[in-house]
């Protein structure tokens, strides 16, 4: 009688969870409803989480992402043990309220009006006199911010980071978190490196991540990155604009640097495409010799901490999760920065 009724139980908690999941799906695909919960409900969520998880000096998201792990190993011993409903209503229940808790949480950002619609701003044509335009001042600019020596101060950093997007918000359409913003590192660190993870935002928590082995001209850039996230923005893109808009201002020498080196791959990547051989090679040539030696290096050594048998599986995963949240590109999605900054020059001049 007692199984009977705890199982009755579990399929009534089951059964509410779904159709909570089932009409949070059909409310999100309404871009008024998720803009509702971006604009109005997310800012103070995130900062009352912020604020609290910022107490605890450990990644709050790691430890649950262990929960979850741990709970999985209970379903697949219940299985063993052939207790199929134990462990069939044990497993829909986590799946259905971690969905829950992570749409609630951060999920629903995913499906906001887009960056051009929020600014109003016209998708740029593929113009290569534009391109070559931007990627000749942007080299001068990179070479002319190479600062020869690193350092970072990441209170600094932080600081630079907030003031940043407290003044982007005046020309950009978005939710500017405010209050003081904790970095946390990661628990797996070494697992995130192997799979080639600078930072990350865990959404469950309002937590800000930066990799431990990253190199002092990439920190400031990936912290201002995450911010992006921690702020509502889900774009990779946009977050990728933030970050180069925000550091190439800074009065830091590393982080302005930062904010340029940070969108030198798309640079290239986009210039080997708009560009003719003889336009590109010139470009090329332009760069500063120690730049082009320090983006092999670090190159280097990424690859020298990368697992590729776990990367991919981590890439195909990721690629899925962005496709299924309103991201159509996945991880492509991060190169489309480029456009985005040649969009924007009527709102804020191209540094």
């Amino acid at each position: 009688m007692r199984e009977s009724k705890k199982a009755g139980k579990a399929k009534w908690i089951v059964l509410s969870l779904s159709l909570i999941v089932l009409s949070l799906e059909i409310l999100k695909r309404t871009t008024s409803f998720a803009d509702f919960y971006g604009y109005h409900i997310y800012p103070y969520l995130a900062k009352t989480m912020h604020a609290l998880s910022s107490l605890i000096p450990v990644s709050l998201y790691d430890l649950f992402v262990t929960l979850i792990l741990i709970i999985i190993l209970v379903v697949i011993y219940l299985l063993i043990k052939r207790a199929w409903n134990r462990a069939l209503f044990l497993f829909l229940g986590l799946l259905l309220s971690v969905f829950l808790f992570f749409q609630l949480s951060w999920g629903l950002n995913y499906f906001k009006s887009d960056f051009f619609h929020r600014n109003q701003i016209s998708y740029p044509q593929n113009d290569s006199i534009v391109f070559k335009k931007f990627a000749t001042h942007f080299i001068d600019s990179l070479n002319k911010n190479f600062p020869y020596q690193f350092h970072v101060d990441t209170l600094l950093v932080l600081t630079e980071a907030e003031k940043g997007y407290q003044n982007l918000s005046d020309k950009f359409n978005y939710i500017n978190v405010r209050g003081e913003v904790f970095s946390k590192r990661m628990i797996y660190n070494k697992f995130y490196s192997s799979v080639g993870v600078y930072g990350y935002y865990g959404p469950f928590f309002a937590e800000v991540h930066v990799n431990a082995d990253l190199k002092k001209h990439q920190y400031p850039a990936v912290l201002t990155h995450e911010i992006a996230h921690l702020n509502g923005i889900t774009s990779e893109a946009e977050a990728n604009l933030y970050a180069y808009l925000i550091c190439s201002k800074s009065i830091d020498s590393t982080s302005r640097f930062s904010g340029y080196y940070s969108i030198f791959p798309y640079v290239i990547s986009n210039a080997r495409s708009f560009l003719s051989e003889y336009d590109y090679k010139q470009l090329i040539d332009q760069i500063n010799p120690r730049i082009l030696d320090l983006y092999k290096n670090t190159h280097s050594y990424w690859d020298s901490l990368y697992s590729p048998q776990i990367g991919k599986i981590q890439n195909v995963i990721y690629d899925i999760y962005l496709k299924n949240n309103n991201i159509p590109s996945g991880k492509k999605n991060y190169s489309e920065v480029i456009s985005m900054i040649l969009s924007v020059d009527s709102i804020y001049p191209i540094p």
